[in-house]
């Protein structure tokens, strides 16, 4: 599962961007990843410039 570290992110929407299923969102100007609709492709992880998002154990 992914997770977005709220004091790395800065909201720059590179990861609603490249979203294939609109799990990710930009909400009080940080992102969020919807689990329900996350299909965890890391597509956002992989773009994010802050390092943002992180894969939860």
């Amino acid at each position: 599962m992914l997770y977005v570290d709220k004091e790395k992110c800065e909201g720059c929407e590179a990861c609603v961007a490249v979203c294939g299923t609109g799990a990710a969102q930009i909400i009080d100007g940080k992102s969020e990843i919807d689990v329900n609709q996350c299909v965890e492709c890391y597509a956002c992880k992989n773009v994010c410039p802050y390092e943002a998002i992180l894969e939860k154990n």
